[in-house]
């Protein structure tokens, strides 16, 4: 067996042993993996949009675990999903997953996965989620603050499919165990989910072709509470035990308007039990919040469903709390049942589902069912007779976070939703001064290629300061599906290029040294009214044209002039910022991003991104489709920091539909990079690049760099000229140049009149 050691400050270039670590998990995942080898994670935040694609086999998994549980954030900046797991006998424990724009960890079609002791939130899909997948085990998790985006829970798992082809193993093939499910509400796209934790649709009913998936599943000792849907939901699924559970005070999300809002519920499914759970309503939300659901439509029967020693209870001692739409069977008080009665939690409003001494719900479950050795806090299950729901009499455990209040649904530019709790450590500020914490932000709607104003005021006000110091936005980090800057008032205007949902991720400042990162997510749609935009922002400038002096002029006022162009085309042109402006990476390295012209033209020069550490000279070189080098320039220190321009001594022509790898060499390391950056197509007027465009190569190669990793971006780029051949420009001007005689002149487009300056 391996293990592979990950750590902030190792090298990629390194062997991943203890003492020699990679710097990246990424770069781990693409070792020679076996069955039984680990990938060990040391502390800190790894911006990095994960694809596990290695796994083990019946022999032992492949294992990605933190060192110290709780010490590793992986936080994406870019990418969909934070981890997506593409192969099977694959084990995730111990990290915390947050602010993915997709789901904090993703599983497909695979089979023999655990996801085990993880705290994952703001993630704009799932939490957790599964498709199509067998022999999942979901165990100790904490999810909470996700699902804004649409359909999405804190956990999911939908569609099992025996992809295996196994039908002889026995026991529970898919285990839910031991979680902790809360505030995971959505705000935006279809108000259906939200759920704590959803067993969804193993019948196939929303895909032809497959066959209901009927081994059996286990959802038990889990705690969902504060939820935008259900705690716990099964529906279109059978053969599902669920037991021991406690579910509180969910169905929070008033934009939906089903009315099957059940604490726990059974729709349109059969052969399930549902044993030892706490079911709390609160129909003060709605009323049509109820402890349970059985419920079905259509003509369709909940057969064999089993309901015994349950307690349900909605505020009113005595009531029932149910909801059996379609004909289906209340449970019964017969069956050991508990109806209207008070389960006397410790302190519910602060999150804690112990129970009070003398609760009914103490040793008043049944074993019929089968039980695990522990409960939802790591204690032994019996204390006596088993007690009804997830918390075992007796437990010490500390209790789980405060679910936050529900928020109203938001208008396309409300004061930013609610936040979970708990929040990634913020970067590092100095000793006396504590950096901000910057929480993501939500809830915000336009439509495609209509400017958007995210106000500063805004974005700024769920974040806070421990020092009371101001927080400003201070720069914009990347973003996803448009493109932002930085207004003259600090805020943000940003403009969709039509993808569904876009995010812009954005750095604040305590301007006191402490800064912390976090994003803006903005559903994007045909039919939404965008937040107006104001004067100041949207007044646009007639395009000009820079002329090089001295000019000629005639005596009737024309005026020849030489031609510079205002701006070259270029692949990252606001692009915002690199993740790392200068890794710790001491290596040399070679540098690049391949690119294609659609348009002939001619590169006049190259740009970098430097970082303040980096005072090397970097030779840099224009390679054709072959890799022969065609043009070269030297990148000298005369920066402190950030973009940087060389221009070539002679313009070089490229042609349309070629292909060209620009790069530069790092002979100290110390490079800016972006992981997940080139994960899609670019283009920018008549270049573009595909994904996987940044290469690079160790060593001083004086060869075109071809490696790539991660659809990471090195931050070197063109300075591309669509029309070389237009060298002056002509106009009519009443004033005299005969004093400027240096320097250029700024004019408008032609046709636009010179008082447009005045």
């Amino acid at each position: 067996m391996a293990v592979y050691y990950v750590d902030v400050n190792g090298n990629d270039g390194a062997d991943g042993s203890a003492g020699s670590p990679f710097r990246s998990i990424s770069r781990a995942l693409d070792s020679n993996l076996a069955p039984g080898d680990e990938i060990v994670v040391r502390a800190g935040t790894y911006d990095e949009s994960l694809n596990i694609n290695r796994g083990g086999s019946a022999a032992g998994d492949v294992t990605l675990r933190a060192e110290v549980p709780g010490t590793v954030l992986i936080e994406p900046s870019s990418g969909w999903n934070a981890i997506s797991v593409n192969a099977n006998y694959v084990t995730i424990e111990g990290f915390e997953i947050a602010n993915a724009a997709g789901d904090g960890i993703e599983a497909d079609n695979v089979h023999h996965i655990t996801v085990r002791d993880n705290v994952l939130h703001g993630n704009g899909e799932s939490g957790i989620q599964f498709n199509y997948s067998d022999f999942i085990t979901v165990e100790g998790n904490e999810t909470y603050g996700n699902a804004a985006s649409g359909w999405y829970s804190g956990i999911s798992i939908y569609q099992n499919r025996n992809i295996t082809g196994d039908t002889s193993t026995d026991g529970f093939r898919t285990i839910v165990r031991n979680n902790v499910s809360y505030d995971n509400v959505t705000y935006g796209g279809a108000h259906t989910d939200g759920n704590g934790i959803i067993i969804d649709d193993f019948q196939s009913t929303q895909a032809s072709g497959f066959p209901n998936y009927t081994f059996a599943t286990l959802v038990e000792g889990n705690v969902a509470y504060g939820n935008g849907g259900k705690g716990i939901q099964v529906v279109w699924s059978d053969n599902v035990t669920v037991r021991g559970n406690t579910a509180y005070h969910n169905n929070v999300d008033q934009a939906n308007d089903g009315t099957w809002r059940g604490e726990i519920s059974n729709s349109q499914s059969s052969d399930n039990t549902f044993v030892n759970n706490i079911m709390v309503a609160d129909p003060g939300i709605n009323s049509d919040n109820r402890a349970v659901d059985n419920t079905s439509y259509g003509g369709y029967s909940n057969d064999n469903v089993v309901w015994q020693n349950n307690l349900m209870f909605n505020g009113s001692i005595g009531q029932v709390s149910a909801r059996t739409d379609g004909g289906n069977p209340a449970p019964s008080t017969a069956d050991g049942n508990l109806y209207g009665v008070d389960p006397e939690f410790v302190d519910p409003a602060n999150g804690n589902f112990n129970l009070a001494a003398g609760s009914p719900a103490i040793d008043s479950g049944t074993g019929a069912f089968g039980l695990f050795s522990t409960d939802v806090d790591g204690d032994g299950r019996t204390n006596g007779t088993v007690d009804i729901g997830a918390q075992e009499a007796g437990s010490t455990a500390a209790a789980a976070p405060a679910p936050s209040q529900p928020a109203p649904a938001p208008t396309p530019e409300p004061a930013p939703a609610p936040e979970p709790v708990f929040e990634p450590a913020p970067a590092p500020a100095p000793a006396d001064n504590t950096a901000p914490e910057a929480k993501t932000d939500i809830g915000f709607e336009t439509s495609p290629d209509s400017p958007l104003i995210l106000r500063q005021a805004d974005l700024v006000a769920n974040d806070t300061d421990a020092d009371g110091d101001t927080i400003t936005i201070s720069s914009i980090v990347s973003t996803k599906n448009g493109e932002a800057s930085i207004t003259e008032d600090g805020d943000i205007l940003f403009t969709s290029d039509g993808g569904a949902r876009a995010t812009v991720v954005y750095r604040v400042t305590d301007g006191n040294g402490g800064f912390d990162t976090a994003r803006a997510r903005i559903k994007v749609d045909e039919d939404a009214t965008p937040a107006p935009v104001t004067e100041s922002a949207a007044i646009e400038a007639p395009a000009p044209v820079l002329l090089g002096l001295p000019a000629s002029t005639t005596e009737s006022g024309e005026v020849t002039a030489p031609l510079i162009p205002t701006t070259y085309q270029s692949i990252l042109t606001d692009m915002g910022q690199p993740f790392d402006v200068a890794l710790n990476d001491t290596s040399a390295v070679e540098l690049g991003m391949r690119f294609c012209v659609e348009t002939a033209g001619e590169i006049d020069g190259f740009r970098v991104w430097r970082g303040e550490a980096n005072d090397a000279e970097m030779p840099a070189t224009l390679w054709d489709g072959n890799g022969n080098a065609i043009a070269t320039a030297t990148f000298v220190d005369t920066v402190d920091g950030g973009w940087q321009e060389v221009m070539l001594d002679t313009p070089i022509a490229v042609e349309a539909g070629q292909s060209y790898t620009v790069s530069y060499q790092a002979p100290q390391g110390t490079y800016a990079y972006s992981q997940g950056f080139f994960d899609q197509t670019i283009s920018s007027g008549a270049l573009h690049v595909e994904a996987d465009a940044g290469v690079f190569d160790y060593g001083l190669t004086n060869a075109a760099p071809t490696e790539s990793y991660n659809q990471s971006n090195y931050w070197i780029d063109v300075l591309f000229d669509a029309a070389p051949d237009v060298d002056s420009f002509t106009f009519q001007t009443e004033v005299a140049l005969d004093t400027f005689s240096s320097g250029a002149l700024l004019i408008p487009e032609p046709g636009v009149p010179m008082d447009w300056f005045a």
